[in-house]
């Protein structure tokens, strides 16, 4: 189990950082980049001030986690492959 702990705590990470990455999609509103995909986008908003540089903010958030998610998986995958490889070795 003492093995797996990187593992495991690499992987809550990705999905935690997945989760807000999500969350901050939704929270963009009509600035989500990907919100073509799943229907008409929406064109011609209107908005405040304040409720556009939220939306942008949501926007930043989201594409940070994603990084983090993309991040944390591949480095949860390697650090398994290399514990694999070791544990082989002996």
């Amino acid at each position: 189990m003492r093995r797996a702990v990187p593992v495991l705590v690499l992987s809550v990470i990705a999905v935690a950082a997945a989760v807000v990455c999500g969350y901050g999609l939704v929270t963009a509103g009509p600035l989500n980049p990907v919100s073509g995909w799943f229907g008409p986008a929406e064109r011609g908003f209107v908005s405040t001030a304040a409720q556009y540089e939220s939306m942008r903010t949501s926007v930043h958030v989201a594409e940070a986690a994603a990084v983090v998610a993309v991040v944390a998986a591949v480095a949860a995958v390697v650090v398994a492959v290399v514990a694999r490889r070791r544990r082989a070795r002996l």
